[in-house]
């Protein structure tokens, strides 16, 4: 079986990653692809230091929010971009663990109709 682009990212180290090197991007269609993404993505929603940090910038852009003065138009515009973005990823992660989850029963399904034959 070829390598996963998961194995392939692993055998790298984080301070040789270079800006021009091109980064492995994982197979939609690949069954091991999916299940690696997806439990990431759900490790990473379980995980109390990722989820504390999360909270917290957003507490921070919450509070900047609050204390900014009603015509800092630009300012309260930043604070709601960086709102968005934590949003953005949490999207994304919870998207991940949906795929893996969506992609299992299509599997089991597949599985269930190659031993009715």
């Amino acid at each position: 079986m070829p390598e996963t682009w998961w194995e392939r990212f692993k055998k790298r180290e984080l301070g040789n990653f270079k800006k021009s090197e091109p980064m492995d991007l994982p197979d939609p269609n690949s069954k091991e692809d999916v299940f690696l993404l997806g439990n990431s993505a759900a490790e990473m929603l379980k995980n109390t230091a990722f989820t504390t940090a999360i909270n917290r910038i957003e507490n921070e852009y919450f509070r900047m929010w609050k204390n900014s003065k009603p015509m800092d138009a630009e300012g309260r515009e930043a604070v709601w971009r960086g709102l968005q973005g934590i949003s953005e990823i949490k999207l994304k992660l919870t998207g991940m663990v949906n795929e893996m989850i969506i992609k299992q029963k299509e599997y089991e399904e597949e599985e269930k109709l190659k031993g009715g034959k």
